[in-house]
Formats: structure tokens, C-alpha cells, sequence
């Protein structure tokens, strides 16, 4: 059984105002980067053995800062990167919300691809696949911390929790908030959701 920590990365200045999907150069501001170093403090607390992130520039930053705290060294994997949000990315909310196809995806993210992009299926079956992996990897009873992006995690989340993957719109991913699963062979356990240290 492995355990674990997803953790979200910190704000940015686009956040709220404009869909940053996986457009490079992208960091967190002075709150995110607070927000996650206190999310590195707890985790520098546990017995981690490994440190993945998503290989974008602001959970590049956020895995240095998790790195510094527990003296491991981060790897990146490509499976953890952001939704594939095709032509929405780059977009300012306000323009989005007055585009049909925009809100058809959020209204029904289990049937619905975005413009060149992804499923929300497709993104939930990445991350639960590169956590399988690690979990095979690094063997029972290991804890790791990941860190990703807010909609893959709720999505991963409602796949361990059993539930449809529309589910994700009602689980609550903060910035710099971190969830914990144990992943047995047989089984999978939600121990915290949305955790802010």
C-alpha cells in the first residue's frame, strides 16, 4: 500500500481571470509561493521517498520548494500535466462564459471533449495510471507526494472515491491543499481532501 499526498500548487497572477491551462512561463506569485511552502513544511514532516510533479513551470517552482523542505530530489511526469483545455486555454473567463461550447464542457465534463483538447475521462485516466505505477514502483506502505493541478486531482479523487467523473465539480481543490489516498492492490482509502497546512 502507498500513500499518497497530491498536492495542489500555488496561485498565480492568472488565476480567476484567465484559463492558464498548460501555457508556459507560468508561476506562482508571492501568496502561491507562501501556500506551498507551507504545504512543504507538512510534508517535510512525513516519510517520503519520492517527490513527482507535473512538469509545468509553476509545479516545476512548487517542486523545488517541496524539495528544499525534504531534501528529496523531484522527477516530472507527464501524466500529471494539466487538462489539454486546446482552444479555451489562454482565454479570460469572462469571454469564456459567453461561449456555448465553454459551457456545455463544465456542464457535462464525462461526455464532452474540450476544442482540440482532452476529456476529462482522458486526464482522470492519466493520473490514476501514473499513481498505479508509482505505486508498483516504490512498494507498500511508501508515502509520495505529487503535485498536479486542481481539476486532475478532484478527478482522481472521484475515481478512488467510486464516483462519476462529473463528481469532481463538487470536490473542492484549494491552491497549495493537499489530499491523501493509500493505494493497496486491493483496495484504496480517501484519508483528506482539500487540506490546508
Amino acid at each position: 500500500m502507498a500513500i499518497f499526498h497530491l498536492l495542489r500548487h500555488g496561485q498565480h497572477d492568472l488565476l480567476k481571470h484567465t484559463l492558464t491551462g498548460r501555457t508556459p512561463g507560468v508561476t506562482m506569485n508571492e501568496t502561491g509561493r507562501a501556500e506551498t511552502a507551507r504545504a512543504a513544511a507538512w510534508l517535510a514532516t512525513r516519510a517520503l521517498v519520492a517527490l513527482v510533479a507535473s512538469p509545468l513551470d509553476r509545479t516545476r517552482e512548487a517542486a523545488r520548494i517541496v524539495a528544499a523542505a525534504t531534501n528529496l530530489q523531484p522527477t516530472h511526469d507527464e501524466r500529471l500535466l494539466e487538462i489539454d483545455y486546446g482552444t479555451f486555454a489562454g482565454q479570460r473567463f469572462d469571454v469564456l462564459h459567453q461561449d456555448p461550447a465553454w459551457l456545455n464542457w463544465t456542464q457535462n465534463r464525462a461526455i464532452t471533449r474540450t476544442p482540440t483538447g482532452e476529456t476529462m475521462l482522458e486526464v482522470q485516466a492519466r493520473y490514476v495510471s501514473c499513481l498505479i505505477d508509482l505505486r508498483d514502483l516504490y512498494g507498500a506502505d511508501e508515502e509520495i507526494a505529487v503535485i498536479g493541478h486542481g481539476d486532475p486531482i478532484g478527478a482522481t479523487l472521484a475515481y478512488f472515491l467510486g464516483a462519476p467523473i462529473d463528481v469532481r465539480r463538487r470536490i473542492e481543490i484549494d491552491n497549495g491543499s493537499i489530499s491523501t489516498l493509500r493505494l493497496a492492490l486491493d483496495s484504496v482509502t480517501v484519508q483528506r481532501v482539500n487540506f490546508m497546512p
